[in-house]
């Protein structure tokens, strides 16, 4: 079985954080056009 290492968690809570972070940036500015 694979087991993640925390360096992959971080990696992936990384990837996540910055792209939702870009989508709220993206529903933002199409709000606010």
């Amino acid at each position: 079985m694979y087991t993640m290492t925390s360096k992959s968690v971080a990696t992936a809570l990384t990837l996540y954080r910055s792209r939702t972070l870009t989508l709220e940036q993206a529903a933002t500015v199409g709000g606010c056009s």
